[in-house]
């Protein structure tokens, strides 16, 4: 129900398709100045963005809507009810698949570490010890030779 709700959403479009101009304006000269479509991964970085006035993406596009007598075009959230049940499981999916990347990527960060560490020379552990120690860093587990 979310997804035809935005799909079929006339403001959202316009909204979207003012953001695309203007980000497709700021980026001119750019590799992504010549954007085709807006990714909803990147409507973010219109929000958090600012300009030299302090304002960002999202509130020029708004005042440009307030200025061409189409603010009501603003109001297309309050249009999607279930919008807000949605972002819930979308955020938590997305947060779930970020947080078993990272798990993924700091066991094989560990166990790089872990290799070239049990690779190491009994004089290079020894000057490993002494560099942890003088930068206060706690001392690593034995590993066996």
């Amino acid at each position: 129900a979310a997804v035809a709700a935005l799909v079929g959403s006339e403001g959202l479009g316009r909204v979207l398709r003012y953001l695309l101009k203007a980000g497709n304006a700021l980026n001119s000269g750019l590799a992504s100045g010549d954007a085709a479509g807006v990714a909803l991964g990147s409507l973010g970085a219109f929000a958090t963005a600012r300009g030299k006035g302090g304002a960002n993406l999202v509130d020029y596009v708004a005042e440009i809507f307030a200025e061409r007598g189409q603010a009501a075009d603003l109001d297309f959230v309050d249009a999607l009810p279930s919008l807000a049940e949605a972002a819930r499981y979308v955020d938590d999916d997305h947060t779930r698949g970020a947080l078993r990347k990272l798990r993924s990527g700091l066991a094989q960060v560990q166990a790089e570490a872990k290799a070239a560490e049990a690779s190491l020379s009994s004089a290079d552990r020894k000057r490993a010890a002494a560099l942890r120690k003088k930068s206060g860093e706690a001392p690593a587990p034995e590993v066996a030779s």
